[in-house]
């Protein structure tokens, strides 16, 4: 049976498709497979015993793949998108196109179809765009330590961890946020909280949803979280602004935004905020949550690379 794949290579997962026309033939989410953290050959074998694990589910053989498309994060230039392809494309057994690219032209693809802009706030946060005539520009994505990952979940968390320790110096009153924080976290004085940073620093940290603890707050009222979440709203759409009018979408009636990652798409609040600031600036724009994954979305580049049509977006929401 022929097939495509799709992947979508995260920093915390590694998500593969295989599709046979439209129809979805399997699915699996392994273990993440960064070439940042494990080095090409690492990025190459992990990446193989979760595409091999996804093969399984229907017996499919690496010399029927037609196409493999991998959205992942860490190609952010030339550079980076030769190394990586070369490593996939040394996979034994593969006789098809191979394409790497960041995972938020991925992500583009499954909110936009491919033409339009999307923000990204996950772990981390880019906005990437694509206009009629294949042109794209980005802005975003550093790291950071630069003040980069502007509005992600990341970039939340330490927001709201900035202000537990206000809290903790007597600067900032108790807040619903502090108290979700002190329970879920353990931040109790001074020694914690700097025992939680070494952490950080250390990357020995695992967050266990922070920004979602924020989002609570904030739909309890506390005035923190709610101040924190605009905050980022306001970052991801200087982010998408950008982009807009990189790509020149401002002197145009029409065009669409997509919304991907779990900090914004997860947040009623945060997603609705930044909805009504893309209308407050260009009323006609058509702004939707993505309801498909960066892995949809590069099976719908693997079908157009092949020439294919597919059946369109299911799943976004205005």
């Amino acid at each position: 049976m022929k097939y495509i794949i799709g992947i979508d290579s995260g920093g915390t997962k590694f998500l593969v498709k295989a599709a046979c026309g439209e129809s979805i033939v399997g699915a699996y989410m392994g273990a993440p497979a960064s070439h940042h953290h494990l080095g090409l050959a690492g990025m190459a074998a992990c990446a193989a015993d979760n595409i091999d694990a996804c093969l399984a589910q229907f017996g499919g053989s690496r010399a029927d793949c037609e196409a493999i498309v991998c959205g992942t994060t860490g190609i952010d230039c030339q550079q980076d998108k030769n190394l990586v392809e070369e490593a996939y494309s040394a996979l034994p057994g593969f006789n098809c196109p191979i394409t790497c690219v960041n995972d938020a032209e991925a992500a583009l693809y499954a909110a936009t179809g491919g033409v339009g802009v999307v923000v990204i706030a996950g772990t981390g946060s880019v906005a990437f765009g694509r206009d009629a005539s294949g042109q794209t520009a980005r802005s975003g994505g550093w790291p950071l330590f630069l003040f980069g990952d502007e509005g992600s979940g990341t970039w939340i968390a330490r927001h709201a961890l900035r202000h537990m320790s206000f809290v903790l110096d007597g600067d900032e009153p108790e807040s619903a946020l502090s108290t979700i924080l002190r329970g879920a976290l353990g931040l109790n004085d001074h020694a914690a909280m700097l025992r939680l940073c070494d952490e950080i620093a250390s990357e020995s940290f695992y967050d266990p949803g922070i920004a979602h603890f924020v989002d609570e707050a904030a739909q309890a009222g506390d005035g923190f979280a709610r101040a924190i979440l605009q905050h980022a709203v306001s970052e991801a759409f200087q982010l998408t602004d950008r982009v807009i009018k990189k790509l020149q979408f401002d002197q145009r009636e029409a065009f669409s935004v997509g919304a991907w990652g779990s900090a914004i798409t997860k947040s009623p609040i945060y997603f609705d905020n930044f909805k009504t600031l893309v209308h407050k600036k260009y009323m006609h724009a058509r702004v939707e949550i993505s309801y498909l994954d960066a892995a949809d979305g590069a099976l719908i580049m693997a079908r157009r690379m092949l020439g294919r049509t597919d059946t369109g977006r299911e799943g976004a929401r205005a």
